[in-house]
């Protein structure tokens, strides 16, 4: 039953191309589409991570963690310390003591860690090896205990096949050159025992990455001290033989240097005492010799004498010239002429206050007086040649030169007073002088004694502090935590690692499937292909699946893939009239319907794609009617023959006449599909060599639809040259006038330029994807070449989808197809059923 011809007014609202809107944002469908996609890929790796995981918890060796905890609260000693910084780098600093390759060096001698159990796992060294002692000599090696049937144990090189070094029974000591321990009784339940000796570096490296060393606090001057390893036990034992180790060193580094600080005390003071007793006997000496009582006090009396005698002659020297300066004005005044009854000028003299206290003078003085009276009373009666006034003034004159005679005495007397005075300065100066060094010289001798004293008091306090510190124990270092044996091994941790695996799996599946998803460089969704060509798509396509191993779409598809080669010359159909070819190609489209062997639900689907595609194809131009399309796609094998075809079967069995051109001239494939002969064909009609009933095939389809056919013909001299002949413009229109709608079928665009040809002579193009096999930058360069030769491209059709495996890239997959179309049957089979009744 043929379905009709549906008729629509308006173009179906798939011709609009829907841009989907560009966001950077990864949105959450877009995610759980993603992870459904590679849900294989995710959980390969999930279980791969898993059973890793379960290896490792089930087959590694058990590794432990041993912790101890000390206090240190610093040096032994605050005044012999060195200088150092603040507290936490000297807590800095005993860390890395205690990390250090000397103290593993003496913890590995100690416990002998050299030797290592290695067989059985599950036992520790001190369950079999007692009092363990290796040398640091020894070569690296592995030995055996090999049980006897006497019960003894033999120590090989090797579990099989060695030679015995000896035989030790349980509780004897093993003693070679290189160790030596005792074989405990707990080792007879044991069939061989396996132990490696390293060398004696190695053992240090190993044990000096193993331990960590940590603060637990910043604020507390605590320090946790960790080592792991396989051997539980032995780890609590190694890390408080680490500890004593550790506080037996400090105590005999304290105690060493006290020592030694108390013999260097002990020497110093000794020293000290002799130069003590010497630099007081200089200074007894000193002050013997030079009858010094103190330097200081002298000086300083000395001093204010020396102030009092430069007085002393200041005072004298201004009254000597004072009456120097007297002596000269009266003689001056006495060298003149004095008038009659003028008083004597040297009674000038008698005011200096000296010559006023001198009594000599002041009898002079008053004689002087008197004798010029009696002068001056005969001067009134007489005159001076007179002799009694004669007399009278030569005695005046006496008396002024013996006035006189005594100031010139009294400043001789100061002259020599000054001289006296400057003398004596003088010698006082010299010895003044002297008192510097004399006082520099005693304070010298004085401040000696004093030094050596103070320092051998301090000396003294400081032999006993190191005498008391010699004989007490450091406490500045205490354990606060002592070492157990761990009871719960640090990895592997079951649940932990298997969760970790678990996570990490899923990580990395999640990476593997983003970087699969960045390389996919193939389209797979509708919004991709409508994306790049930014025209709509117009229909989706399903896979077709074939059953049976022959039939025409089965070789089509083969034939797709290999390169055709074709005889120039025409073969001629001789012997066949209209009527029996017409016949034959019903047989032909008879056979090619058996050859699709699909299930009645793939079936369904398939016509449904192909109707739904016809019908946006018929109306992909609303202003006027589809008259010639051409089909093509970026490269071959994308499945445009396929679609042609089906399109044209399609649109036949709806009572649409359709004429199929197969232009591929170079590869056609449409004869192969319909098993009819390939020539005379397109080619030939062109180049004139047929006629185009010759050429024409035609085929009855569902006994209403007519299908006519053209074959490629043989490979032409010059495909892209007979494509453009006037000859195919004037088939297209003959046959636009016969025919409902012209499809073509022309080579990949991508490959030559003959649909680029062929989309200048026909209304539009319709450019084929197929979904996960072409690629983007394919039909991103086919359609820029389309819009290069503004070839009117109608819309692509995506071929080849899966609706149910890529409903993971397009959501839309899901509701398209066999799904929806079961459905719908579904409900129309409901509805026939409510109506009957």
């Amino acid at each position: 039953m043929s379905l009709p011809v549906r008729h629509y007014t308006q173009p179906l609202a798939i011709l609009e191309p829907r841009r989907p809107a560009k966001s950077d944002e990864l949105r959450l469908d877009d995610m759980w589409r993603m992870l459904q996609r590679n849900v294989v890929l995710i959980a390969a790796c999930v279980i791969a991570c898993a059973t890793a995981a379960w290896i490792y918890v089930h087959y590694a060796r058990p590794v432990y963690e041993a912790n101890a905890l000390f206090d240190i609260n610093g040096q032994r000693s605050v005044e012999f310390a060195p200088t150092s910084g603040p507290e936490h780098d000297q807590v800095s600093t005993e860390m890395e003591v205690l990390t250090s390759r000397t103290m593993a060096e003496q913890v590995i001698e100690n416990l002998g860690l050299q030797l290592m159990l290695r067989e059985p796992r599950s036992l520790s060294r001190n369950d079999v090896m007692r009092a363990v002692a290796v040398s640091s000599e020894a070569d690296s090696g592995t030995y055996w205990l090999v049980r006897e049937p006497d019960r003894r144990f033999a120590l090989q090189r090797s579990k099989k096949g060695s030679p015995a070094l000896a035989y030790y029974a349980p509780g004897d000591t093993v003693k070679t050159v290189d160790f030596s321990f005792v074989l405990s009784q707990h080792a007879a339940g044991y069939p061989a025992i396996s132990f490696h000796v390293q060398r004696f570096p190695e053992a240090v490296g190993d044990l000096g990455d193993a331990l960590r060393v940590a603060r637990p606090s910043a604020q507390a001057n605590l320090v946790r001290l960790s080592y792991s390893g396989s051997d539980a036990p032995l780890l609590a034992a190694t890390l408080n033989s680490l500890g004593r180790t550790y506080m037996g060193r400090r105590q005999n580094v304290g105690t060493t240097e006290a020592r030694e600080r108390v013999k260097f005390l002990q020497g110093q003071i000794a020293t000290l005492s002799g130069q003590l007793t010497a630099s007081e006997d200089q200074l007894e000496d000193f002050r013997t010799k030079g009858s010094v009582v103190d330097p200081k006090s002298q000086g300083s009396s000395q001093v204010t004498r020396l102030v009092d005698m430069q007085a002393e002659r200041s005072k004298i020297e201004t009254e000597r010239s004072a009456l120097a300066q007297l002596l000269k004005e009266v003689n001056a005044a006495a060298a003149a002429p004095q008038a009659a009854g003028v008083a004597s000028p040297y009674r000038r003299l008698i005011a200096f206050p000296t010559l006023l206290r001198n009594e000599a003078a002041s009898e002079i003085l008053r004689s002087l007086s008197s004798v010029e009276d009696e002068r001056a009373k005969l001067l009134t009666r007489r005159t001076a040649a007179d002799p009694d006034v004669a007399v009278l003034t030569n005695r005046i004159t006496e008396l002024e030169d013996q006035l006189r005679q005594i100031a010139v005495t009294y400043e001789e007397g100061l002259k020599n007073q000054v001289a006296a005075e400057d003398a004596s300065m003088a010698a006082f100066s010299r010895d003044l002088s002297k008192i510097p060094a004399q006082e520099a010289t005693y304070q010298r001798l004085q401040r000696q004694p004093k030094v050596l004293e103070d320092m051998y008091g301090m000396l003294q306090t400081k032999l006993k502090e190191a005498e008391i510190q010699a004989a007490t124990v450091d406490a500045t270092v205490q354990v606060v935590d002592s070492a157990v044996a761990p009871q719960k091994p640090v990895r592997p941790r079951a649940l932990l690692d298997l969760a970790a695996a678990l996570v990490l799996g899923a990580v990395i599946g999640l990476l593997l499937a983003v970087a699969r998803e960045h390389l996919d460089a193939t389209v797979r969704t509708r919004e991709q292909l409508q994306t790049i060509t930014e025209v709509p798509v117009l229909g989706l396509i399903p896979r077709i699946r074939v059953r049976s191993t022959d039939g025409a779409f089965k070789r089509f598809a083969v034939h797709l893939k290999r390169k055709v080669k074709r005889e120039r010359a025409p073969v001629p159909l001789v012997g066949l009239t209209p009527t029996s070819r017409r016949s034959e190609l019903s047989k032909s489209a008879a056979a090619i319907a058996r050859a699709l062997d699909l299930d009645v639900e793939s079936r369904s689907g398939i016509i449904e794609a192909f109707g739904q595609l016809q019908t946006n194809i018929q109306y992909a131009r609303p202003d006027q009617r589809v008259k010639s399309i051409v089909v093509t796609s970026a490269l071959p094998g994308e499945g445009k023959t396929t679609t042609a075809v089906n399109l044209a079967l399609t649109l036949a069995q709806h009572g649409t006449s359709v004429l199929l051109i197969d232009a591929d001239l170079r590869c056609g494939s449409v004869a192969s599909a319909f098993d009819i002969n390939i020539a005379p064909g397109l080619s030939e009609l062109l180049e004139g060599k047929a006629q185009l009933d010759a050429t024409l095939h035609r085929l009855e389809v569902g006994g209403m639809g007519r299908l006519s056919v053209i074959p490629s013909g043989l490979v032409p001299a010059n495909p892209g040259g007979v494509l453009l002949s006037n000859e195919l413009r004037d088939l297209l229109e003959q046959a636009e006038r016969e025919y409902d709608i012209i499809i073509i079928d022309s080579p990949p665009l991508n490959v030559v330029a003959d649909a680029a040809i062929l989309s200048g002579v026909t209304q539009g193009v319709v450019l084929v994807a197929r979904s996960g096999v072409t690629a983007k930058a394919a039909i991103t360069y086919a359609a820029e070449q389309l819009r290069l030769v503004r070839a009117p491209l109608f819309g692509t059709i995506l071929n080849d989808i899966e609706p149910k495996s890529y409903s993971s890239y397009d959501g839309a997959y899901r509701y398209y197809g066999v799904p929806a179309l079961k459905a719908y049957g579904e409900q129309y089979a409901a509805t026939s059923d409510s109506k009957r009744e």
